[in-house]
C-alpha cells in the first residue's frame, strides 16, 4: 500500500536464480530477472487498474502461486501450451525428419530469454463484484506486450487477455484456503514474430526475414475447496506457436546445446486438461492428493501428433504455513499414434518421483 486511503498498491518481486525459469537453455550468464513490478490503482469503483509487469489473467494453474501447491511439476498441458518459451532468431523452415516426422512446418532456434512465467508487461482493468450475498463475479482484461518477463518491447507481439469467473464463497479461509466454488473461462490472443534465416543453428546465415504467427489460447474450468476437500478441473485449447520440445543441436554427447522448436502456423492445434483431487486427512497439516492430466499436441498432423498422459499421486506434510515436505510419484505415458519411429523414442520415457522441501521465512 502506497497511501493511507489504500487506493494505490505496488508489488515488486525478483528471481535471482540462474535456473530453468530465467535461463532455460543455459545460453546466458544472466540469471536475474524482475518477475513482478506493478502498480495498482483503485480509484474507480468496479474498475481497478494495474500497470507494469505481472501475472496475466488466464489459466488457474498459471495464476496459482507455485509455493502453495503440493505438486512439484506443472501439468503437461500447462508446461507445453501455456508456459511460453521464446526463440526470436530461427533457422529455415523444417518438415519431415527435422520436425520429428511432422508434415507441418516447424521452426527451431536458440532460446532468446527467460520463460514467460505466466506474466506480461501491460495494463489491466479488473475487479470482483458482489452479485448476491454469497456469489461474486470477477473479470479482467489486459493488453500486454507479449514478451513475458523479458524487458523487450514490440508492438508486433501485442496480446489481449480476458478472464471471467463466477464464484460462491462459503465464508471461511483466505488465499489458497478460501472455501469456495468457482467456474471460470479465459482466453488470450496475440502474435509472435520469428526472425528466420537460412540454415540452422549454430550457422544461421543470410538476411533475417520477419515471420508473424498467431498465438491463441482458450480455457475453462472450475475449482472447489471446503472442509479439506479440494477438486479442480480445467480444459485448454491452443492454436499456433505450439512448442514441440527442445532439440539437441550437437551430435557430441559431451556437448549440451539446445534449440526450442515450434509448430508456428495457426493451423497447428493442441488441447489438454487435468482433474485434481486433494484431501487433508489432518486439516492444514497432512494431505494426500492425485491428479490426472493429458495433452494432445498437433492434432492436425497425423505424423506429428503426440498424446501425453500423466497420473501423479502424492502426500504433503505441512510444518507451518507454506513450509512443508511434498512427495510426488508421476506415472507418465506418451504415444505417437501415426509415427512408429517417434514411438520408439517415447517408449523410453519413464515414471518420475521426487521429494521437495518448501521453506517459508
Amino acid at each position: 500500500m502506497a497511501d493511507d486511503e489504500n487506493l494505490v498498491d505496488y508489488f515488486v518481486m525478483t528471481e535471482f536464480g540462474n535456473n530453468g525459469v530465467t535461463n532455460p537453455a543455459g545460453h546466458s550468464d544472466k540469471g536475474t530477472y524482475l518477475t513482478d513490478a506493478s502498480v495498482t490503482l483503485k480509484h474507480v469503483p468496479g474498475a481497478k487498474v494495474r500497470l507494469g509487469m505481472f501475472k496475466y489473467p488466464g489459466s488457474e494453474e498459471g495464476l496459482q502461486a507455485v509455493f502453495v501447491s503440493p505438486y512439484m511439476n506443472f501439468t503437461t498441458m500447462t508446461d507445453q501450451l501455456l508456459l511460453e518459451r521464446s526463440a526470436s532468431k530461427v533457422g529455415a523452415a523444417q518438415t519431415g525428419a527435422a520436425a520429428g516426422g511432422a508434415l507441418t512446418t516447424h521452426y527451431a532456434g536458440t532460446a532468446s530469454g527467460p520463460v514467460g512465467a505466466f506474466r506480461d508487461t501491460g495494463v489491466q482493468i479488473f475487479d470482483t463484484l458482489d452479485v448476491s450475498k454469497d456469489w461474486k463475479v470477477s473479470y479482467a482484461y489486459m493488453l500486454g506486450n507479449g514478451t513475458g518477463v523479458s524487458l523487450e518491447t514490440s508492438d508486433k507481439q501485442r496480446t489481449h487477455y480476458g478472464y471471467l469467473a463466477l464464484e460462491e464463497e462459503f465464508g471461511a479461509g483466505r488465499g489458497y484456503y478460501t472455501e469456495s466454488m468457482k467456474f471460470y473461462i479465459w482466453g488470450m490472443k496475440g502474435t509472435r514474430t520469428l526472425l528466420s534465416g537460412t540454415g540452422q543453428t549454430p550457422t544461421i546465415t543470410g538476411n533475417l526475414t520477419p515471420k508473424e504467427f498467431d498465438r491463441n489460447r482458450y480455457g475453462l474450468g472450475m475449482t472447489y475447496y471446503r472442509d479439506g476437500l479440494r477438486f479442480e478441473a480445467e480444459l485448454t485449447k491452443a492454436e499456433g506457436m505450439i512448442f514441440t520440445g527442445a532439440k539437441d543441436t550437437s551430435s557430441d554427447p559431451a556437448v549440451v546445446d539446445w534449440d526450442f522448436q515450434f509448430a508456428a502456423d495457426k493451423s497447428n492445434k493442441a488441447d489438454g486438461g487435468y482433474v485434481n483431487l486433494q484431501y487433508e486427512i489432518v486439516p492444514k497439516k497432512f494431505e494426500v492428493f492425485g491428479r490426472y492430466d493429458w495433452m494432445s499436441r498437433l492434432t492436425n498432423d497425423e505424423k506429428g501428433q503426440r498424446d501425453f498422459t500423466t497420473t501423479t499421486l502424492g502426500c504433503s506434510y505441512r510444518l507451518k504455513g507454506s513450509t512443508r515436505i511434498d512427495f510426488n510419484y508421476a506415472m507418465r505415458e506418451a504415444k505417437a499414434p501415426g509415427n512408429s519411429a517417434a514411438q520408439l523414442v517415447l517408449d523410453n520415457m519413464g515414471d518420475r518421483y521426487g521429494v521437495m522441501v518448501t521453506a517459508e521465512f
